[in-house]
């Protein structure tokens, strides 16, 4: 169920949700001839008793990149991330890692926010992370964590009462990784 595709040159990349393993998990797998012959599929969430959905693909230059809604968090479901930096290069299926080994996860809330806003964000391990705010423009507007992190889950609030009205692109980037996240202050 909900799959998606992305095409680089020859190289087709899909990813769908699938409960061959009892509960809804996300399977990548990649053609390097344009669909003519695939390779074996790849289960890139493990969740358990839990679901992930939704699942959809995207390549930018020669890397892979995979997001989905997965309720391992709790009922209202999150956002996860994961990638594959040389996903072009044929054989490397094994590259695309496990969310739980380098997933991260980046939202705002409540947004549209009036005055202020919690940044949440998890990581799996101890990593250098940098949250920031940017406008429009791309201009750094603030940086609310610029910092070395244990693995957990983070709520950082997020005083929005200097932003103007509009929207504004939250960045965290962890040792390599990039995830954003529009938010949106209103007035």
């Amino acid at each position: 169920m909900w799959s998606s595709i992305a095409v680089s040159g020859s190289t087709v990349h899909v990813v769908w949700q699938d409960d061959r393993e009892s509960t809804d998990d996300i399977f990548y797998k990649k053609s390097t001839d344009g669909g003519t012959h695939w390779e074996a599929d790849t289960r890139i969430s493990n969740n358990g008793a839990t679901s992930s959905e939704r699942p959809t693909v995207a390549v930018s230059d020669s890397a892979v990149h995979v997001v989905w809604m997965d309720r391992r968090d709790g009922p209202n479901g999150e956002i996860y991330y994961t990638r594959n930096p040389t996903g072009n290069i044929s054989g490397g299926l094994n590259r695309i890692l496990p969310a739980a080994e380098n997933g991260v996860l980046l939202q705002t809330y409540p947004n549209p926010s009036h005055f202020s806003t919690t940044i949440r964000f998890s990581i799996s391990h101890t990593m250098n992370v940098r949250v920031t705010v940017r406008d429009i423009l791309g201009f750094v507007v603030a940086t609310p964590v610029d910092s070395p992190q244990h693995a957990g889950v983070y709520e950082v609030p997020f005083d929005a009462r200097s932003l103007a009205r509009g929207m504004y692109l939250c960045t965290l980037e962890t040792n390599g990784d990039v995830v954003h996240t529009l938010m949106t202050a209103i007035k």
